[in-house]
């Protein structure tokens, strides 16, 4: 039954690949318990979820959350292919984390870094990548699969997938425009395709970590939208650029200086 539930969600709803195999994890695991307990789907209960909760308290509350939110999806396709099943998971709250959310980077130092001298080719390529998610705001997976070919060098424009397949158009600056004029108007391929996902995160913490402690790409994505919003740049438009379908997740993003928080007092205070 899991199996059909994935097939939904990739070939009905169209969600990545990536997405598929969390739900298809999350409902896996909870699966696992279930039986050991003698449940079954159909009689699940509420209860039942908190029980869930309780025993893995141990876990992250994200952790937690994530698999509820697979449950509450699972239990609804499962109404909607005819099941006479309650929803279990929709009388559940979600469980609070105590985890501090990623900050944004000094944007400063984070700039200033990439004018140093690189001294071997892992590092160049650690900058350019560092370089693309600061002037452009995308995901790592984003970056990860974008080929020479998707940019459109005369507008420094280059088209991305983003989450749920959905494609978008963002835009790149000087540094990104002079590595690509560095490869060449012949290189073809993935521009990261060397390097896979993990080797890359490995790169950045190497070359990173010591200067920016904990940094992980997904940082660089919030500094660029705490940049752009403190520089003026509306909400709606900001949601679009990263390819968000909520201006709520966007609002999430943004860890907002003192100063800018200055400046908007002493502009807008009576």
């Amino acid at each position: 039954m899991i199996a059909e539930f994935i097939s939904y969600l990739r070939d009905g709803l169209q969600l990545c690949d990536r997405t598929c195999m969390e739900y298809q994890k999350d409902l896996t695991y909870f699966a696992r318990w279930a039986k050991r307990k003698q449940l079954r789907w159909s009689i699940i209960t509420t209860a039942d979820l908190m029980s869930y909760q309780s025993e893995h308290s141990h876990l992250k509350g994200s952790t937690i959350n994530h698999r509820m939110t697979a449950l509450k999806c699972f239990y609804r396709w499962l109404q909607q292919q005819g099941y006479k099943v309650d929803n279990p998971a929709l009388a559940l709250t979600p469980v609070r984390s105590y985890v501090e959310k990623d900050k944004a980077l000094d944007y400063t130092r984070a700039d200033e870094y990439l004018n140093m001298q690189s001294l071997c080719a892992e590092e160049k390529t650690a900058k350019f990548l560092w370089a693309f998610l600061l002037e452009t705001g995308c995901r790592l997976g984003e970056a990860m699969a974008l080929k020479y070919s998707d940019f459109d060098r005369a507008h420094r424009a280059v088209q991305v997938d983003g989450k749920g397949k959905k494609r978008r158009v963002v835009f790149y600056g000087q540094r990104t425009a002079d590595q690509l004029q560095q490869q060449g108007e012949a290189a073809t391929g993935l521009i990261f395709g060397q390097y896979t996902d993990r080797e890359l995160r490995t790169i950045m913490y190497k070359y990173f970590g010591g200067k920016f402690a904990g940094v992980h790409p997904h940082q660089l994505r919030r500094t660029f939208a705490t940049v752009m919003h403190e520089s003026g740049c509306p909400m709606v438009d900001l949601a679009s650029i990263l390819g968000h379908s909520s201006v709520r997740t966007t609002e999430r993003y943004l860890s907002l200086s003192d100063d800018w928080r200055e400046r908007q007092y002493r502009t807008y205070a009576p």
